[in-house]
């Protein structure tokens, strides 16, 4: 019987409604004041006429307002494993309820537990980075994640993809949080699927949009004010000025976020836009400790255990030690090695599978 039926139940419902838009589900849950009160009075043919919303509107909602629809409605969700969280739930997030446009509703897919959000930061950047943009988002991504920070990004190629990948390694109980555009069962890019299955291991997605909405251009700005609002800082690795996260950038400086960047090369237009946000005031990072000192945290996460160093070959420690100094490639590594160059290849292969070193966009080797 649809009276079992929680509150999400009802607003999912009215959101799959033909016409019904995240902004349109906002001021009708706001007109009728819950989507269940809605409901009651649509399936009894008494939405009372309103200028405010088109009677075409109004006359398919009572159509479809039955119980069998209520109940395809949870058979959907419970199907695709979706939550429905209505921002008078008690464990919607306290940072994103103070916006004055918080979504009415969020769609959740993942083992990620909301609850488990205490402290959070926005990673974003431009789709197009460069390695090293993308190896320091995807490091500090790590690093914050080992302090039991949940890192809050938008899954799209570049910048995001990498701190969503670095968040994964860390041991924070929520690790990251996927934002989409999309709908939440719905990954976007379809070629980032293997990161999102990845992210809702442990993590979660989320959307406003309802669920299989395919993503268009005009909901990535939209769905960015949730990304800054989701989090107490936002912090930009490597961002050109034309990159999309100016607009993330920006949601944060209307809600008093900590605007966060590292500097890069003045001649490089991969860095134009990241050099510009610290040119008009945003602070400096350098390391992931410069992430976590800004932050007015009551009681800072603990610091991870410390992993036993992995045992290393004489042979190993040697290349290590060239790498410490500078990065190199494999055949000034050659030059300064004494071993066949496949001996050398497969010491490299095997200290890149450990973590220890990765090659970088000029085909170096670089110590991490």
């Amino acid at each position: 019987m649809a009276s079992v039926y929680d509150a999400g139940i009802y607003a999912a419902w009215l959101h799959r409604q033909p016409g019904v838009s995240p902004m349109r589900l906002s001021r009708l849950i706001k007109t009728f004041g819950s989507a269940k009160a809605l409901y009651e009075q649509a399936s009894a043919g008494a939405l009372p006429v309103s200028d405010e919303f088109p009677p075409a509107l109004f006359r398919t909602l009572c159509r479809n307002a039955t119980e069998s629809a209520l109940d395809e409605t949870a058979c959907s969700l419970q199907e695709s494993g979706i939550r429905v969280l209505l921002s008078t739930d008690e464990n919607y997030p306290r940072l994103l309820s103070m916006l004055p446009s918080a979504p009415k509703v969020l769609y959740l897919r993942g083992r990620g537990k909301l609850s488990d959000l205490k402290y959070s930061v926005a990673f974003v950047g431009s789709r197009r980075c460069s390695n090293y943009g993308a190896r320091v988002a995807r490091r500090y991504a790590k690093a914050l994640s080992e302090r039991g920070v949940t890192i809050v990004s938008g899954m799209a190629f570049g910048i995001d993809a990498a701190s969503h990948a670095g968040a994964l390694e860390g041991g924070a109980p929520l690790p990251t949080i996927a934002v989409l555009a999309s709908g939440v069962d719905v990954p976007s890019p379809v070629s980032n699927t293997p990161l999102y299955r990845s992210i809702l291991e442990r993590g979660l997605a989320v959307s406003e949009a309802a669920p299989g909405t395919q993503p268009v251009a005009g909901m990535y700005p939209v769905r960015n004010r949730i990304i800054a609002g989701l989090s107490q800082a936002v912090f930009v690795p490597e961002a050109s000025m034309g990159s999309g996260s100016w607009h993330t950038v920006n949601y944060a400086d209307d809600y008093n976020r900590e605007i966060l960047a590292c500097p890069g090369r003045v001649e490089d237009p991969l860095c134009a836009g990241s050099n510009e946000m610290l040119r008009l005031g945003a602070t400096i990072v350098l390391s992931p400790d410069d992430l976590l000192s800004v932050f007015s945290f009551t009681e800072l996460p603990l610091q991870p255990e410390e992993k036993p160093a992995p045992v290393l070959s004489e042979e190993a420690h040697l290349v290590v030690d060239l790498l410490k100094k500078s990065d190199l490639s494999a055949d000034e590594l050659f030059e300064l090695v004494d071993l066949p160059m496949n001996r050398l290849l497969s010491l490299l292969t095997n200290l890149s599978s450990q973590g220890i070193i990765e090659r970088t966009e000029y085909m170096k080797f670089h110590l991490l």
